[in-house]
């Protein structure tokens, strides 16, 4: 990877190493704040997977800690596909998902996925390029974190008013 792809993300459209198996895909136009939580890509493939690695360990954690199986089975599933298949997504993934704490992480979601405040050939290609969103290979995958940003809001939104229907004295803090 180029440095200076984080440097000046915008600079680069995308990022492949070649290797003497292949390409490794690394980025794309993503928001400021995705260059920022990946900056450790460029120490190399495998410290950044170490990193998402430890991140996926302590939110498997907190996740475990306060949802139900029926959350944790999918979730877990969905964070090893993200993290073992599509490191460049895990962030907007995870944030999509911890909307059940805060919308703040939902909002996060998107500005980490969008490059927001980008210049427009950056957005034509995002836009119009095979090679993006309009792509049908990539639309299961933003289904798929879609529907976890969508469950997250509306897990925040049950708990919210199931705190607001308990008398005063039987509410939990969480």
């Amino acid at each position: 990877m180029k440095p200076d792809t984080f440097t000046h993300p915008y600079t680069w459209h995308w990022s492949w190493i070649q290797n003497p198996v292949g390409y490794w895909y690394i980025a794309a136009p993503y928001g400021y704040l995705w260059y920022g939580l990946n900056i450790v890509a460029i120490l190399g493939f495998l410290p950044w997977m170490f990193y998402l690695f430890t991140v996926d360990t302590a939110a498997s954690y907190f996740i475990i800690q306060r949802q139900p199986w029926w959350f944790i089975i999918p979730w877990m599933l969905s964070s090893q596909f993200f993290l073992n298949y599509d490191g460049v997504e895990y962030f907007v993934f995870l944030f999509s998902t911890l909307g059940f704490v805060n919308p703040v992480f939902s909002i996060l979601a998107l500005v980490v996925k969008l490059p927001i405040g980008a210049p427009g050939y950056v957005w034509d290609f995002i836009l119009h390029s095979p090679a993006s969103a309009s792509n049908p290979v990539n639309w299961g995958r933003y289904g798929w974190y879609g529907a976890f940003w969508v469950l997250g809001i509306l897990l925040y939104i049950q708990k919210r008013r199931r705190r607001m229907r308990l008398p005063t004295g039987l509410r939990v803090n969480s």
